[in-house]
Protein backbone atom coordinates (compact mmCIF):
# COMPACT_ATOMS: atom_id res chain seq x y z
CA UNK A 1 0.00 0.00 0.00
CA UNK A 2 1.34 3.40 -0.95
CA UNK A 3 2.07 5.92 1.78
CA UNK A 4 2.09 9.62 1.10
CA UNK A 5 2.08 12.91 2.89
CA UNK A 6 -1.02 15.01 2.53
CA UNK A 7 -1.14 18.77 2.98
CA UNK A 8 -4.62 20.17 3.52
CA UNK A 9 -6.07 23.38 4.92
CA UNK A 10 -6.74 23.51 8.65
CA UNK A 11 -10.44 24.19 8.12
CA UNK A 12 -10.78 21.14 5.84
CA UNK A 13 -8.89 18.98 8.34
CA UNK A 14 -11.15 20.02 11.21
CA UNK A 15 -14.25 19.33 9.12
CA UNK A 16 -12.98 15.88 8.14
CA UNK A 17 -12.04 14.99 11.71
CA UNK A 18 -15.50 16.03 12.92
CA UNK A 19 -17.20 13.98 10.19
CA UNK A 20 -15.05 10.94 10.95
CA UNK A 21 -15.99 11.22 14.62
CA UNK A 22 -19.69 11.43 13.73
CA UNK A 23 -19.42 8.28 11.61
CA UNK A 24 -17.30 6.46 14.19
CA UNK A 25 -14.38 6.01 11.78
CA UNK A 26 -10.74 6.96 11.80
CA UNK A 27 -9.65 9.89 9.67
CA UNK A 28 -7.61 7.56 7.46
CA UNK A 29 -10.58 5.29 6.76
CA UNK A 30 -12.79 8.27 5.91
CA UNK A 31 -10.18 9.74 3.57
CA UNK A 32 -9.70 6.38 1.83
CA UNK A 33 -13.45 6.05 1.27
CA UNK A 34 -13.63 9.54 -0.20
CA UNK A 35 -10.61 8.95 -2.45
CA UNK A 36 -11.89 5.54 -3.61
CA UNK A 37 -15.27 7.04 -4.51
CA UNK A 38 -13.64 9.81 -6.54
CA UNK A 39 -11.15 7.45 -8.20
CA UNK A 40 -14.06 5.40 -9.57
CA UNK A 41 -15.22 8.50 -11.46
CA UNK A 42 -11.81 8.76 -13.16
CA UNK A 43 -12.06 5.22 -14.55
CA UNK A 44 -14.21 6.42 -17.43
CA UNK A 45 -17.58 5.99 -15.84
CA UNK A 46 -20.28 8.42 -16.81
CA UNK A 47 -21.35 10.83 -14.09
CA UNK A 48 -24.75 10.00 -12.63
CA UNK A 49 -26.26 13.23 -13.93
CA UNK A 50 -24.65 13.92 -17.30
CA UNK A 51 -26.11 17.20 -18.56
CA UNK A 52 -25.82 19.04 -21.86
CA UNK A 53 -23.21 21.80 -21.79
CA UNK A 54 -25.36 23.95 -24.07
CA UNK A 55 -28.84 23.84 -22.57
CA UNK A 56 -28.60 21.90 -19.29
CA UNK A 57 -30.98 19.08 -20.28
CA UNK A 58 -30.17 15.39 -19.78
CA UNK A 59 -27.30 14.41 -22.09
CA UNK A 60 -27.51 11.60 -24.62
CA UNK A 61 -23.99 11.84 -26.08
CA UNK A 62 -20.51 11.86 -24.58
CA UNK A 63 -18.21 13.86 -26.84
CA UNK A 64 -14.41 13.62 -26.87
CA UNK A 65 -12.74 16.76 -28.12
CA UNK A 66 -9.12 17.43 -28.90
CA UNK A 67 -6.70 16.37 -26.21
CA UNK A 68 -8.45 15.10 -23.11
CA UNK A 69 -11.62 17.18 -23.35
CA UNK A 70 -14.82 15.34 -22.56
CA UNK A 71 -18.26 16.89 -22.45
CA UNK A 72 -21.90 15.92 -22.79
CA UNK A 73 -24.53 16.94 -25.35
CA UNK A 74 -28.29 16.29 -25.58
CA UNK A 75 -30.05 15.05 -28.71
CA UNK A 76 -31.04 18.57 -29.74
CA UNK A 77 -27.39 19.60 -30.05
CA UNK A 78 -26.20 16.45 -31.83
CA UNK A 79 -24.67 18.53 -34.62
CA UNK A 80 -22.01 19.78 -32.20
CA UNK A 81 -21.01 16.18 -31.49
CA UNK A 82 -20.84 15.42 -35.21
CA UNK A 83 -18.61 18.44 -35.85
CA UNK A 84 -16.15 17.34 -33.15
CA UNK A 85 -16.06 13.88 -34.70
CA UNK A 86 -15.51 11.60 -31.73
CA UNK A 87 -18.63 10.84 -29.71
CA UNK A 88 -20.62 7.95 -28.31
CA UNK A 89 -24.20 7.48 -27.24
CA UNK A 90 -24.86 7.13 -23.53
Amino acid sequence: MARYSLIIKDSVYVTLVQEAAKQGKTLGKLLNEILNREAELFKGSVPQQAICVVCGHKATFEVHGRGQQRFFICGLHREIARRVGSYREL
